[in-house]
């Protein structure tokens, strides 16, 4: 097993073209066992009370696309996320009944997974927007009520 993430610069590793980074600082936990519906709002909800970075949750996938029950979460520094992990073992939430989550510090053994995360949800975030843009030409053209 790997040891936690030295404090370090940005992930390089995720390409100088990505829009979002995660730090290497200490500052993201890893997530396990999570409900494959969960969203990124079930996570904060999860984590409500704790401070998070702007961009704080990374859902990962399998390659066709569903959600894996994994994520990462970055907090706004090292202490938050060590204060994070304290929630180990803790449920997730009412509506998915007693199912509870790990919640790990990231290793230095992460960052690809990390890297994998990112790169997901800009695809994901991509897709959404060509296809809200997609619908609003679609109901610019036929009309309303048409």
């Amino acid at each position: 097993m790997g040891s936690e993430v030295a404090p370090a610069e940005t992930a390089r590793a995720f390409g100088a073209d990505s829009a979002k980074q995660l730090p290497l600082d200490g500052s993201v936990v890893k997530m396990k066992g999570l409900p494959f519906k969960a969203s990124v709002d079930d996570v904060l909800k999860f984590y409500q009370g704790f401070t998070l970075c702007n961009t704080a949750v990374y859902l990962k996938r399998h390659a066709d696309g569903r959600l894996n029950g994994e994520a990462f979460v970055c907090f706004e520094n090292p202490e938050e996320a060590r204060r994070a992990c304290q929630k180990d073992r803790e449920t997730f939430g009412e509506k998915w009944g007693d199912r509870y989550v790990r919640v790990y510090p990231t290793l230095e053994s992460d960052v690809a997974d990390m890297q994998q995360a990112v790169l997901q949800q800009n695809m994901v975030a991509q897709q959404v927007r060509r296809g809200s843009r997609r619908a609003g030409a679609s109901i610019r053209e036929t009309g309303p009520g048409a």
